[in-house]
């Protein structure tokens, strides 16, 4: 069972306090930016970043 946990821009600064930041593959940026780009309202909005943590469960989060 998937579960959708919803982080924001505190948490997301808790986690890389308590966290460190591992370096996320070139191969996701670039797909990052592709994505980004096929995104007239992503061009328009704030720039986006990746940030990987170590972490034992598969998951992803996005903050604002």
């Amino acid at each position: 069972m998937h579960e959708i946990r919803v982080l924001d821009e505190r948490q997301v600064s808790e986690m890389m306090d308590h966290q460190p930041v591992l370096a996320v593959p070139q191969r996701l940026h670039a797909m990052l930016r592709t994505l980004v780009q096929a995104s007239p309202l992503q061009r328009k909005g704030p720039a986006i970043h990746l940030l990987g943590f170590e972490d034992t469960e598969l998951n992803a989060y996005a903050a604002d």
